[in-house]
């Protein structure tokens, strides 16, 4: 019988966040909502359960392991804030209408009060589905 494979954060990091934000601050925004849309689908409930971590607001947790859910890991912020200090410009912005940590309720702000990353996955979704229709 094979013995179950024990995962943790270094496989998390490498399935769901294989580089960092910062190496996408040049790319396109097509490929910074990938990035981060595989960042948040990596988020759920499920998802961290099988990798033996948890979310303290906005910090995933393990053993001997922490990494921040923040404008740091994130290929948008990196490319929209941290380059031209303006997230008025980012599509996942445009596409909620005010920034993705502005409103109590905003998809960020979910994540770090409930742990929910839903809404933060079907924002980048439909954000993704536009920057690709716009692109044909």
């Amino acid at each position: 019988m094979k013995n179950k494979e024990v995962l943790n954060g270094e496989d998390w990091m490498e399935k769901y966040y294989p580089v960092g934000a910062e190496t996408l601050a040049d790319a396109s925004d097509i490929e910074c909502t990938q990035h981060s849309l595989n960042k948040w689908r990596g988020l759920t409930k499920e998802v961290l359960e099988k990798y033996g971590l948890i979310v303290y607001i906005h910090i995933i947790k393990g053993d001997n392991y922490k990494f921040y859910i923040d404008c740091g890991s994130c290929a948008l912020c990196q490319k929209y804030i941290e380059k031209i200090s303006s997230c008025r410009n980012c599509p996942l912005c445009k596409q909620l209408g005010s920034a993705c940590d502005y409103m109590y309720d905003s998809p960020y702000n979910i994540f770090t009060k409930k742990g929910n990353p839903l809404p933060m996955i079907e924002a980048l979704e439909k954000t993704l589905s536009a920057l690709q229709k716009n692109k044909e």
